[in-house]
């Protein structure tokens, strides 16, 4: 019997011991239960290692190589593989190559604004009030040790601070 078979199973005898009218009924589903549940955990344990003997298998032929057994490693620790960020040239094309992406991040560094182009704009005191003002009551103090509770007491000087 699969494990999902087992689970379903469990599941129907999960909701039997939640119906049950008498308590001797559900006391003779609740060990059917305990009995099934024990079942269960021993299919999921089997099945774990059956996966991770697969994988063993696998990669039992990349064992010359490191990175067989990096890759093993990781599928074996649930780690997830990188993302890594793909860069496209102007006619939205994908570079795939290093030299092409290297030349493409210099395109793309030519392209960014200069200090002169950026318009800076600074925080008014209105802003400062608002946000203080719109703070949840009821947080953790931070690292300077001022809750949430001391800014809002005197917010006018809370700004200038």
């Amino acid at each position: 019997m699969s494990s999902w078979e087992e689970i379903q199973e469990r599941r129907k005898l999960k909701k039997k011991v939640n119906d049950a009218k008498s308590e001797i009924l559900r006391k003779r589903w609740l060990k059917e239960y305990r009995q099934k549940d024990k079942m269960v955990k021993r299919c999921l344990t089997r099945d774990k290692r059956q996966w991770t003997d697969d994988i063993a298998k696998e990669n039992a032929t990349n064992l010359g190589s490191m990175k067989g057994v990096y890759d093993a490693t990781r599928k074996l620790c649930n780690d997830r593989p990188r993302n890594f960020t793909m860069v496209k040239d102007e006619e939205g094309k994908l570079l795939t190559k290093d030299n092409d992406v290297s030349t493409g991040q210099a395109d793309i560094t030519r392209e960014t604004p200069t200090t002169e182009e950026i318009e800076i704009n600074y925080i008014t005191k209105e802003e400062i009030r608002k946000a203080v003002r719109d703070m949840n009551s009821g947080k953790t103090a931070g690292m300077d040790s001022i809750t949430v509770e001391m800014l809002k007491v005197d917010v006018v000087t809370t700004t200038y601070v």
